[in-house]
């Protein structure tokens, strides 16, 4: 109830504040990095992806779900699932938001790992600056952050691209 109240009731008596910029390279201007009526805006063009029917559809994670069993190795040696449930959230979480997954635990392509390794940089990166607060400025700039960021605008750009050019066909 709390998470309901904060997410979808009262949501304009939150704020991101600081966040904001340092979300927003990697997540842009959407819902995770935006407010009052900017953030209303984009949770309304996501609103639609959300309907009841698409969340209670398993169907999508149960695929998904096979493919991380199937990443399992069968020789009892240990692995690091960490970066099996990483590109398990991966690969479905693009395969519901853009339609195609990135495959990172069946079949990816070259620029399907070069995605997932560059959105775990970015992440990694964001997770630094958010713990470290204002003592982040003593901190030099990331070049790998910079470069692991166009990566992943332009893997997204392509998705935009699709629908675009899908949409002037139309």
């Amino acid at each position: 109830e709390n998470i309901k109240t904060i997410m979808s009731l009262r949501f304009e008596d939150f704020s991101l504040r600081g966040r904001q910029g340092i979300l927003s390279p990697i997540l842009g201007r959407g819902i995770f990095a935006t407010d009052g009526a900017e953030w209303a805006h984009a949770r309304a063009l996501l609103r639609p992806k959300f309907v009841k029917e698409n969340v209670a559809d398993l169907t999508l994670i149960e695929q998904h779900v096979g493919h991380l069993f199937d990443a399992l190795p069968s020789n009892q040696h240990p692995v690091d699932l960490q970066e099996l449930f990483h590109r398990f959230t991966l690969d479905s979480s693009t395969h519901f938001l853009f339609g195609k997954s990135t495959n990172t635990l069946t079949h990816p392509t070259e620029r399907d790992t070069e995605f997932a390794r560059s959105y775990r940089i970015c992440l990694d990166h964001v997770t630094f600056i958010l713990i470290f607060g204002p003592l982040r400025r003593f901190r030099p700039a990331d070049t790998k952050f910079i470069e692991a960021n166009k990566v992943i605008q332009s893997y997204v750009d392509g998705f935009v691209d699709e629908v675009m050019a899908l949409k002037k066909k139309g």
